[in-house]
């Protein structure tokens, strides 16, 4: 009566969505951020949100199409947040030359240096 398969699933498919609307949130303030980032630079801030929100089809696709997983999981709501996280990264190693050119000459070389030593 209390239990069971269906309040099982319940439980998951609430705590999957509940995830989404939190990764939402979190997209919201990286926006703010990469336009803290880019010295209010509408067109930077977009592509780069463009390249973090087009990175969720690509992994969906190789998920179903190349491994075979038909189903998704809760920890596939979680990686949100990772694919948010690294996809903030990258965009804002990339826009830093484009937001400093006086300071920053040399562009994605110097970016491609200054990662490999903030990594060290």
């Amino acid at each position: 009566m209390y239990g069971g398969n269906e309040l099982f699933d319940y439980e998951i498919d609430s705590t999957f969505w509940n995830d989404m609307k939190l990764s939402l949130i979190t997209l919201g303030l990286i926006v703010v951020f990469m336009l803290v980032l880019t010295s209010f630079s509408v067109w930077l801030t977009f592509w780069g949100i463009v390249s973090i929100v087009l990175s969720f089809p690509m992994a969906f696709f190789f998920y179903r199409e190349v491994f075979g997983v038909v189903s998704l999981g809760i920890l596939n709501g979680a990686a949100a947040f990772v694919i948010i996280g690294i996809g903030t990264t990258c965009s804002a190693l990339l826009v830093r030359p484009c937001c400093f050119k006086a300071e920053r000459p040399l562009g994605l070389i110097h970016t491609g240096r200054d990662a490999r030593s903030e990594a060290k």
